[in-house]
């Protein structure tokens, strides 16, 4: 998820905020908070119909939720599709995240 926040105590006029949402039916929270106890990071949400992981550091969605995407592309592809229902699959990643020592 990708969110713009107009503001003018931000010299260009905003910011730009990424996060990993995934949204699942009430039935499946045991699954949320898995995924959250899994990943080491990002929390659970409950509604009163859906719950949701959310991970917005952006550091852990490169270091930890995308390596295992990358790593299980069946699920990747499959999320990407529902979520967005496109039948081409997702772009690369930007490589704007660097870790530390210089590689990507």
């Amino acid at each position: 998820m990708v969110k713009l926040r107009v503001s003018d105590a931000y010299s260009a006029g905003g910011r730009v905020d990424l996060a990993f949402v995934l949204t699942q039916h009430s039935r499946d929270l045991s699954l949320i908070k898995r995924l959250a106890d899994y990943f080491s990071c990002g929390q659970f949400y409950t509604y009163k119909d859906y719950a949701e992981f959310k991970c917005s550091n952006l550091k852990e969605i490169y270091e930890t939720i995308l390596p295992f995407f990358l790593k299980y592309p069946v699920i990747f592809f499959f999320l990407w599709r529902k979520t967005c229902n496109f039948s081409a699959p997702p772009p690369p990643p930007p490589l704007i995240y660097k870790k530390k020592g210089g590689g990507t």
